[in-house]
């Protein structure tokens, strides 16, 4: 009987010992995937912070480009391109009038 006792208790102890192994693994295999997430994490929030500032300098050069000062030295330099007099530009507003309309029935 003592023998089956210890025999029991040997296993038991086994298997406690490969049980705690493996929750040691799993815990450490945890924390390492959650450690390479926050890596992930911060390498894209770091990209993240970098194209919002290259968008605010193209959209401060965007504004740059489309300023009236900007226009107006581009169109001096070129001749063909002039900015009308607002005394001399008439606006033309077309209106659709009612016109005849004509209704035939085509035979073959």
């Amino acid at each position: 009987m003592r023998k089956r006792h210890k025999r029991i208790s040997l296993i038991f102890k086994s298997l406690s010992l490969i049980l705690v192994i493996v929750v040691v693994f799993f815990v450490l295999k945890h924390k390492n995937t959650v450690t390479t997430l926050e890596y992930q994490i911060s390498l894209l929030e770091k990209k993240k912070m970098q194209l919002i500032k290259e968008k605010d300098q193209l959209r401060a050069e965007k504004l740059k480009l489309a300023s009236i000062d900007n226009i107006k030295k581009f169109a001096s330099a070129h001749e063909e391109f002039q900015f009308p007099d607002r005394k001399k530009v008439i606006t033309v507003v077309t209106t659709k009038e009612a016109e005849p309309r004509s209704a035939a029935y085509k035979s073959k």
